[in-house]
Protein backbone atom coordinates (compact mmCIF):
# COMPACT_ATOMS: atom_id res chain seq x y z
CA UNK A 1 0.00 0.00 0.00
CA UNK A 2 1.25 3.47 -0.82
CA UNK A 3 0.34 6.37 1.43
CA UNK A 4 0.49 10.04 0.42
CA UNK A 5 -0.40 12.30 3.36
CA UNK A 6 -3.82 10.99 4.40
CA UNK A 7 -4.54 9.30 1.07
CA UNK A 8 -3.85 5.72 0.05
CA UNK A 9 -3.61 4.48 -3.52
CA UNK A 10 -6.27 1.83 -4.16
CA UNK A 11 -6.44 1.42 -7.94
CA UNK A 12 -4.51 2.18 -11.12
CA UNK A 13 -6.07 2.08 -14.60
CA UNK A 14 -3.58 1.47 -17.39
CA UNK A 15 -3.89 1.68 -21.16
CA UNK A 16 -2.23 -0.81 -23.46
CA UNK A 17 -2.09 0.43 -27.03
CA UNK A 18 -0.85 3.31 -29.17
CA UNK A 19 -3.87 5.65 -28.92
CA UNK A 20 -6.79 6.23 -26.54
CA UNK A 21 -9.19 5.12 -29.27
CA UNK A 22 -7.16 2.01 -29.99
CA UNK A 23 -6.05 -0.42 -27.34
CA UNK A 24 -7.14 -2.01 -24.13
CA UNK A 25 -7.63 -0.85 -20.54
CA UNK A 26 -6.77 -2.89 -17.44
CA UNK A 27 -7.06 -2.11 -13.72
CA UNK A 28 -4.77 -2.97 -10.81
CA UNK A 29 -6.58 -2.89 -7.45
CA UNK A 30 -5.20 -3.12 -3.92
CA UNK A 31 -6.52 -6.18 -2.08
CA UNK A 32 -6.19 -5.19 1.56
CA UNK A 33 -7.23 -8.61 2.82
CA UNK A 34 -4.49 -10.42 0.84
CA UNK A 35 -2.08 -7.44 1.15
CA UNK A 36 -1.25 -7.54 -2.57
CA UNK A 37 -2.22 -5.93 -5.88
CA UNK A 38 -4.60 -7.72 -8.27
CA UNK A 39 -4.81 -7.07 -12.02
CA UNK A 40 -8.26 -7.19 -13.62
CA UNK A 41 -8.14 -7.71 -17.38
CA UNK A 42 -11.64 -8.38 -18.73
CA UNK A 43 -12.77 -11.61 -17.05
CA UNK A 44 -9.25 -12.62 -15.92
CA UNK A 45 -7.79 -11.69 -12.53
CA UNK A 46 -4.09 -12.20 -11.80
CA UNK A 47 -1.76 -11.32 -8.93
CA UNK A 48 0.29 -8.16 -9.63
CA UNK A 49 2.44 -8.57 -6.52
CA UNK A 50 3.70 -5.72 -4.39
CA UNK A 51 3.49 -2.03 -5.30
CA UNK A 52 6.98 -1.76 -6.79
CA UNK A 53 6.42 -4.84 -8.96
CA UNK A 54 3.04 -3.57 -10.16
CA UNK A 55 4.30 -0.06 -10.97
CA UNK A 56 7.35 -1.43 -12.80
CA UNK A 57 4.95 -3.31 -15.10
CA UNK A 58 2.74 -0.20 -15.57
CA UNK A 59 5.53 2.40 -15.62
CA UNK A 60 4.59 3.85 -19.02
CA UNK A 61 0.93 2.88 -19.27
CA UNK A 62 -0.65 4.19 -16.04
CA UNK A 63 -3.60 6.40 -16.93
CA UNK A 64 -5.81 7.00 -13.88
CA UNK A 65 -4.98 6.76 -10.17
CA UNK A 66 -7.65 6.30 -7.49
CA UNK A 67 -6.87 7.40 -3.94
CA UNK A 68 -9.00 6.95 -0.81
CA UNK A 69 -8.85 9.52 1.99
CA UNK A 70 -7.95 7.98 5.32
CA UNK A 71 -9.74 10.50 7.53
CA UNK A 72 -10.38 10.53 11.23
Amino acid sequence: MVSLCNYQLHAVVSHQGVAASNGHYICDVWDGEAQTWKCYNDSVMTDSGHFKEMMKQRQRSSYLFFFVHQGR
